[in-house]
C-alpha cells in the first residue's frame, strides 16, 4: 500500500498535468503571443498617425497657386475633355489642328466625360498592365496633324514643357503636300500617355 500511494500521486499528476495544466499553458502561451502582435500593430498605427499628421500639416502649408500646379501636373481625376482642350490650345499657338483624337486607357469610365470615345478613325484601347495595381492611372492619346517640321517640332517642345506629366509612345511621320508658303508639310501620328492620381 505504501508502494502504491507514490504512484497513485504520480498518476494523478501526469494525468493533472495533461488534462488540466498544459492546455491552459498553451492558451497562455497564445494569448501572450497575440498581446505581443497586438503591441506591434498599436506600435505601428500610432507611427502611421503621426506621418498622416505631418502630411496633413505640409499640406496645409502649401499655398493655393502651388497646390493648383500640383494639380496640373499630376491631377486626381480624368477629365479627358479638359486634357484634349489644353493639348489643342498649345496646337492653336501654332496654327495646328489635331485630326483623329483617340482616348483610350485605364479607369476611363470613372472620370470626365469622352471616357473610351473616340473622334475620328483612331482609337487607342491599350493598356499599361503595371499601372494596373499602381497609385496612378493612364490616359492614353492619339492624335495627327499636318504640319511643317520646324512648327511640328515647336509644338512638341511645348507640350513636353507644358507642366501635365506627358509621355510619347508611337510616333510615325508621312510626307504631305507642300504648303502655299514653299514648305514641305508632313502629316503626324503621335500617341501620348498621361496620368492622373487615383
Amino acid at each position: 500500500m505504501k508502494i502504491l500511494t507514490p504512484l497513485i500521486l504520480i498518476a494523478l499528476s501526469i494525468g493533472l498535468f495533461f488534462v488540466f495544466i498544459n492546455p491552459q499553458y498553451s492558451k497562455a502561451k497564445e494569448l501572450s503571443t497575440k498581446i505581443e502582435a497586438n503591441k506591434k500593430m498599436i506600435i505601428l498605427a500610432n507611427q502611421l498617425r503621426d506621418e498622416q499628421s505631418k502630411l496633413e500639416e505640409a499640406y496645409k502649408n502649401i499655398s493655393p497657386k502651388e497646390r493648383d500646379t500640383l494639380k496640373k501636373i499630376l491631377p486626381d481625376t480624368v477629365d479627358n475633355v479638359r486634357l484634349i482642350l489644353d493639348i489643342n490650345n498649345i496646337a492653336n499657338d501654332f496654327g495646328i489642328n489635331l485630326a483623329n483624337i483617340g482616348i483610350g486607357g485605364e479607369d476611363n469610365q470613372s472620370g470626365g466625360s469622352g471616357a473610351g470615345q473616340s473622334t475620328g478613325n483612331r482609337t487607342t484601347n491599350t493598356v499599361d498592365s503595371a499601372a494596373q495595381s499602381s497609385k496612378y492611372g493612364i490616359i492614353q492619346l492619339s492624335f495627327s496633324v499636318t504640319s511643317s517640321y520646324e512648327n511640328f517640332k515647336a509644338f512638341m517642345e511645348r507640350l513636353e514643357n507644358s507642366l501635365r506629366l506627358v509621355d510619347i509612345t508611337d510616333f510615325r511621320i508621312q510626307a504631305g503636300a507642300v504648303n502655299p508658303t514653299g514648305q514641305q508639310e508632313f502629316n503626324y501620328s503621335v500617341s501620348i500617355n498621361t496620368y492622373w492620381l487615383k
